[in-house]
């Protein structure tokens, strides 16, 4: 995930803050890429180019990724059809180091937002009310594609 993240952040030249569904993240993590590195650039730069507005969708990846099955599976599709994943179900994708990394950076990234809003986009307060230096605030701002 964390370079998956890092080619969505780079290749978004209009500076939009992409959110990711837990159902894109089970099939980036789940997904064979016989093209390595060079597949996965390529598909998120498909997802940077056809994705209307930050919410990044099973509709934005391309068919094989999402029709993709390993040869086999360890638990049949939770979704009931409906498109929606269960909460227990996104907490399993989300166990492995991959997972957990991405949750606390999330967690991390909504919490530099909402104290940036509360402080009216001080980032010097913000700084101070998380107990880091400013340029350690703007380096996680920077790292997150947070724009103040």
């Amino acid at each position: 995930m964390p370079l998956f993240n890092y080619f969505l952040d780079r290749l978004d030249k209009h500076g939009r803050n992409f959110r990711v569904s837990p159902a894109v993240i089970e099939r980036i993590v789940k997904y064979d890429w016989p093209g390595n590195v060079r597949e996965l650039q390529n598909v998120v730069e498909r997802i940077v180019s056809l994705t209307e507005g930050e919410m990044v969708n099973l509709i934005n990846l391309p068919k094989e990724i999402c029709t993709w099955q390993p040869a086999n599976p360890a638990s049949p599709n939770p979704d009931n059809g409906n498109g929606f994943y269960p909460a227990r179900h996104v907490v399993e994708v989300c166990r492995g180091r991959e997972g957990r990394r991405f949750l606390l950076e999330e967690n991390e990234r909504q919490e530099i937002l909402s104290l940036l809003s509360a402080h009216r986009g001080n980032v010097s307060l913000t700084a101070r009310t998380m107990g880091v230096s400013r340029n350690t605030l703007y380096r996680k701002m920077k790292q997150y594609a947070i724009y103040n």
